[in-house]
C-alpha cells in the first residue's frame, strides 16, 4: 500500500506541551500519521479497522489546523485535520482510541476522484468507506464499460484501404481527448468468404499508441493473396477501472444516479 503524509509531526507534538485540551486525542492523531508515513499496516488496522479498502492514505495537516469536538453521538469525537479531512473516533476498550469513520483520508490515483465526482459517484459528504464502495462497485463499473464502449464506437472512426496482400487500418479520434494506449483496442478479423458465409482465418488486437484528439493512427493487417478474403475491424473499450476509464470516457454527470435507478 502506498502512503503519503504532508506536513511535519514535530510541530504537532510540540503543540501538546502548551495545550492541555484533548491532548490524548491529538497524540492519537500524531501516532496515526506516523503509522501512515511508515506504512505500518498492523498498527493502522488496530487504529482504523476499516482502512483496508484504501489504495492509499493521505494525512494532511499542520499543528494549528487540528480541532477536536464532541459529536452528537455519546462517546464519539470529531477530529478535523483541515477543511477537507476529518475522522470520527471513540475510546477503545483497551484505553486508546479507534477511528470509526474518516472523510478525505482515502487517496486515489491522479484524476480519479475528480472523475468519480463528474460521474456523480464520489460524494464528499459520505465517509471514505462509503465512497470506496461506490467507486469500486463492480456492477456500476461493468455498465460504465459498456457506456464507454458505446462512446468509442460513436466517436472513433475506422477506415480501411486494401493493398495487394494487406489492409491498412486507420483510426480517427474524435472523442475530444487523447485516446490512451491500453485503454482501447481495435479488434481485427480476417475472413474467407464461402458458401456458408465468412470463416474467420485470423484475428488480432491493436492498441500500441496514444492517439491525440483530432488525430489518427494507422497499422497494417496481412490478409491472404486470394481476393476472396476480407477484413472487419471495430474499436472496443479495454478499460475496466476508474483510473483507466477516465482516459477514454467523458461523463455526463448523471451516470451514478441513473445506475441507482436501474440502469445507464
Amino acid at each position: 500500500m502506498k502512503r503519503k503524509i504532508l506536513f511535519g509531526l514535530t510541530a504537532l507534538v510540540m503543540m501538546f506541551s502548551s495545550c492541555e485540551s484533548y491532548t490524548e486525542e491529538k497524540q492519537f492523531v500524531a501516532d496515526f500519521a506516523t503509522a501512515v508515513k511508515s506504512g505500518d499496516e498492523a498498527k493502522l488496522a488496530k487504529m482504523y479497522p476499516d482502512f483496508s479498502p484504501a489504495d492509499s492514505l493521505a494525512c494532511e495537516y499542520n499543528a494549528d489546523s487540528i480541532s477536536v469536538e464532541a459529536s452528537e453521538a455519546e462517546g464519539k469525537l470529531i477530529v478535523k485535520l483541515n477543511s477537507k479531512q476529518s475522522m470520527i473516533i471513540e475510546k477503545s476498550a483497551e484505553g486508546g482510541f479507534t477511528i470509526l469513520k474518516s472523510y478525505g483520508l482515502f487517496a486515489y490515483e491522479a484524476g480519479v476522484m475528480e472523475f468519480g465526482k463528474a460521474l456523480g459517484c464520489y460524494d464528499e459528504t459520505l465517509s471514505d468507506k462509503e465512497n470506496s464502495e461506490r467507486m469500486n462497485d463492480k456492477d456500476f463499473l461493468g455498465l460504465l464499460v459498456l457506456k464507454a464502449d458505446e462512446f468509442l464506437k460513436k466517436n472513433v472512426r475506422i477506415e480501411q484501404k486494401t493493398y495487394y496482400n494487406k489492409v491498412g487500418i486507420s483510426v480517427f479520434n474524435n472523442t475530444g481527448f487523447v485516446l490512451s494506449k491500453g485503454c482501447y483496442a481495435v479488434s481485427v478479423g480476417v475472413y474467407f468468404r464461402g458458401d456458408g458465409g465468412g470463416t474467420l482465418e485470423s484475428s488480432q488486437s491493436y492498441s500500441e499508441e496514444d492517439i491525440p484528439n483530432g488525430g489518427s493512427s494507422q497499422f497494417f493487417v496481412k490478409q491472404a493473396v486470394d481476393d476472396l478474403s476480407y477484413v472487419e475491424a471495430e474499436i472496443t473499450c479495454n478499460a475496466y477501472d476508474m483510473a483507466s476509464l477516465q482516459k477514454i470516457y467523458k461523463p455526463t454527470g448523471e451516470e451514478y444516479n441513473k445506475y441507482k435507478k436501474g440502469g445507464l
